[in-house]
């Protein structure tokens, strides 16, 4: 049976292959279930219901106990700078956290086009 992890973000093709890539390496997993929406980053806390929906089948079936929330550089879904997306994903991510309960862990993460992924921190409450 192979292992899973989940991966929330945007829409934008250019960043899933270094996310894949990622979570893979991070969880060290056979596979990644991606749940895709333009400018997730900035409205996961409007989409809880619809997003852990959606995820539901990748934990429950599939075992997935780590999403991984990510952002991305020039996204057309949510086109703020930088500091924003971070800021965005933060936020969401704890509103995530908080919905999908202690049993799955939630990161967010800041795709860059050259490929690299990089951790944002988590706020502080």
């Amino acid at each position: 049976m192979p292992t899973f992890a989940s991966a929330i973000t945007c829409i934008d093709g250019r960043v899933l292959p270094p996310l894949i890539d990622f979570a893979r390496a991070r969880y060290g997993v056979d596979a990644v279930d991606v749940v895709t929406e333009p400018g997730v980053d900035a409205t996961v806390p409007d989409l809880i219901e619809d997003l852990t929906r959606r995820l539901a089948p990748s934990i429950d079936k599939h075992g997935s106990h780590d999403v991984v929330l990510a952002g991305h550089e020039d996204c057309a879904g949510n086109p703020v700078d930088e500091a924003t997306h971070r800021r965005h994903l933060a936020t969401s991510a704890r509103a995530l956290s908080s919905a999908l309960g202690d049993a799955v862990d939630v990161l967010a993460v800041y795709v860059r086009l050259d490929g690299t992924v990089e951790v944002v921190d988590p706020p502080t409450a």
